[in-house]
C-alpha cells in the first residue's frame, strides 16, 4: 500500500486492500459515525428491551459492537469479509462472549437464515461496495438484507450520500421504478454529525486536495496540519457547545413541565380519586376561583418557558464573547501578528483555498448524483446520511 498514491476508488471493495490495512491499522476505528450518533435512533425504533437479533455488516474494528452490548443489546452477529480484522476482533473478546458472533461473510450471499433478523446496521459498507463501479453488488446487499431481516424488521444504513442516491440500489432487478417502495418503508433518512476522528480527518483531506492523508505528516505540509487542528478545534468546540445548549434547554423544560404540575395541583398518582371528590364537592366551589387559577397556571407556566429561552440566549452571547477572546488571545500568541491582521491571512488563504478546490467539489457533486463514492470528502461536510428502512 503505497503512501505516496491515492487510493484507487475500487481499492475499497477489494478484499486484499482491507486485509493489509487492518494489519497496518490496528486501533479501533468507526467510519462516519459512531454508536453515540445512532444511540437515539437505535432506542427509537430498535430497543434492547425487545430482544433484537441484530446483523453487524462490514464491522472492521469498529467499536460500536461492543457499545451495543454494553447498552443491552444480546444477540449481535458481525461479518466482515476480512478474516484479518476478524481475528484481532475475537482476540478482543477472549472469553467466548455468547452475545458477539464474528463471522466471516460475503455481504452479498450472507450465510443467515431468512426472516431471522430484526436490526441490520451498515455503517459504509454499501459504500465500499459500490466502488466496484457496478450497480450489481450494491443491489444484491439490498436483496440479503430483505431476505433475512423480518418481517417489519429495520435497516439502518449510514452512508455519505442521501436516499435519493441509494433508492436505485434497493428495487429488486425488474421491478418498474414506481414499484420502489413496496418493501421498504422510508423511516427516516436526515443528516447526521460525523464522529471527531471522521471530522479530522474530513477536515485535512479537505485541505490536502489530491494529495494523500499521509502526507500531512511530511516536514512541507507542517502549516496545512497545523491550520487543519485548528479548524478541527474549532468545529468541535462549536459541536459541543451546541450540544450543551440543547441539553440544558431540555433541562429547563423539563423543569417547566414540573413547575407545571406543582402550581396546577395534579398529582398523577391520585387523580381519579381527586377527580371523584371533586364531582362530590364541585357544588360547594365557586367557578370563579377556578378560573383564577387556571388563569394564574398559565401565566407562570409563560413565565417558565420564556426564562428558559433567556437563559439559553444569555449562554449562547457568553459562549460567543469567550471564543472571539480566545481565538483573539491565540492568534496574538501563536503567530504574533495583531488579531485583524491574523484574521486577514486567514481569510485570503482561505479564498484561495476555495478557488482551487472548486473544480474538486464540482467532482464530488457529479460523482454524489451518479451515486459514487467520493475521493475525499466535500470541503466541510461535517455530516453523514442515516437512512432507517423497515420491511414492508
Amino acid at each position: 500500500m503505497s503512501d505516496e498514491a491515492l487510493f484507487d476508488r475500487k481499492d475499497y471493495s477489494n478484499k486484499e486492500f482491507w486485509d493489509q490495512r487492518f494489519q497496518e491499522n490496528t486501533q479501533p476505528f468507526d467510519w462516519y459515525c459512531g454508536f453515540t450518533e445512532l444511540k437515539p435512533f437505535l432506542f427509537e425504533h430498535c430497543a434492547p428491551s425487545n430482544d433484537p437479533v441484530v446483523l453487524v455488516l462490514g464491522c472492521g474494528n469498529s467499536k460500536l459492537s461492543t457499545e451495543l452490548k454494553g447498552a443491552g443489546f444480546r444477540t449481535l452477529m458481525n461479518s466482515d469479509f476480512s478474516p484479518v480484522v476478524l481475528n484481532q476482533m475475537r482476540e478482543k473478546t477472549p472469553h467466548c462472549d455468547p452475545a458477539l458472533e464474528w463471522g466471516c461473510m460475503d455481504v452479498t450471499r450472507l450465510p443467515v437464515r431468512g426472516c431471522s433478523v430484526d436490526l441490520v446496521v451498515d455503517k459504509g459498507t454499501l459504500d465500499a461496495v459500490a466502488c466496484t463501479g457496478s450497480d450489481d453488488a450494491p443491489r444484491r446487499l439490498f436483496a440479503e438484507c430483505l431476505r433475512v431481516l423480518r418481517p417489519q424488521g429495520f435497516f439502518f444504513l449510514v452512508t455519505h450520500t442521501g436516499w435519493e442516491g441509494r433508492r436505485k440500489f434497493s428495487t429488486i432487478e425488474g421491478d418498474a421504478e414506481e414499484e420502489a417502495g413496496v418493501v421498504w418503508e422510508v423511516v427516516v433518512s436526515q443528516r447526521v454529525g460525523l464522529n471527531d476522528m471522521s471530522t479530522l480527518i474530513n477536515i485535512l483531506r479537505s485541505r490536502l486536495g489530491r494529495r494523500p492523508l499521509s502526507s500531512a505528516f511530511k516536514a512541507e505540509n507542517v502549516e496545512t496540519l497545523k491550520a487543519a487542528v485548528e479548524e478541527y478545534r474549532e468545529v468541535v468546540s462549536k459541536r459541543r457547545i451546541s450540544r450543551l445548549l440543547v441539553s440544558l434547554k431540555s433541562r429547563l423544560r423539563e423543569k417547566k413541565e414540573k413547575e407545571k404540575g406543582g402550581e396546577t395541583g395534579v398529582d398523577p398518582s391520585s387523580l381519579e380519586g381527586k377527580m371523584g371528590r371533586e364531582s362530590v364537592d364541585s357544588s360547594d366551589r365557586p367557578n370563579s376561583n377556578l378560573a383564577g387559577q387556571r388563569a394564574s397556571s398559565e401565566e407562570n407556566l409563560t413565565g417558565t418557558a420564556q426564562a428558559a429561552d433567556n437563559v439559553v440566549e444569555e449562554a449562547k452571547v457568553t459562549v460567543s464573547k469567550e471564543q472571539e477572546s480566545s481565538r483573539m488571545a491565540s492568534d496574538v500568541v501563536v503567530s504574533g501578528d495583531p488579531p485583524v491582521l491574523k484574521r486577514e491571512k486567514e481569510e485570503g488563504e482561505q479564498k484561495n483555498l476555495d478557488s482551487i478546490s472548486e473544480a474538486e467539489e464540482a467532482k464530488e457533486r457529479e460523482d454524489s448524483q451518479e451515486g459514487k463514492p467520493p475521493l475525499f470528502c466535500p470541503r466541510r461536510q461535517q455530516h453523514c446520511f442515516l437512512i432507517i428502512l423497515r420491511k414492508i
